[in-house]
């Protein structure tokens, strides 16, 4: 049997009908969508450049701790619910609902704020629509892709 790794997760993956991308000629296999879909947004974080080790490659963790505000206070079963639902988000390492808010922490290389954003309302929870709600949550977005794109491992054109 074949086994892979996933760019992304670190992932073993075995079977067949994997999840898979082709990026510079090579095929890139996936534990699931949203570690596709990273790796797609900012490959070189995840595979690096000829002579360069990627991020991911030297183990770098990039953590971010976020509370995000439901449009009301979850109710206990609300609030497993959306606990549950965030356990399959690849690279989430602690979620708590408290009272009106959600506290996350989670691995930037892994997920993003909108794949969570995303789990949330998937699980049920109902992120607050407010204009100021939602300029933060998309500010927060700008932010994370600005970070991973200043992470990616870029060719150096040099003169000689």
């Amino acid at each position: 049997m074949n086994e892979r790794i996933d760019p992304v997760c670190g992932m073993a993956i075995a079977g067949v009908a994997p999840i898979s991308h082709a990026f510079h000629g090579e095929e890139y296999t996936f534990c699931s969508d949203q570690c596709r879909e990273a790796f797609m947004a900012h490959p070189h974080v995840y595979v690096g450049q000829l002579g360069q080790k990627a991020p991911k490659a030297l183990g770098v963790e990039v953590l971010k701790k976020r509370k995000v505000g439901p449009d009301h206070e979850s109710t206990p079963e609300e609030a497993r619910a959306i606990e549950q639902g965030l356990a399959a988000v690849m690279g989430l390492k602690s979620v708590a609902v408290r009272g009106p808010r959600i506290q996350l922490t989670y691995d930037l290389l892994q997920a993003t704020a909108m794949q969570i954003e995303a789990a949330i309302n998937v699980a049920g929870g109902r992120l607050s629509q407010g204009t100021i709600a939602r300029l933060r949550r998309t500010w927060m977005s700008f932010g994370e892709d600005n970070e991973l794109s200043n992470l990616e491992v870029r060719k150096h054109n040099r003169c000689h």
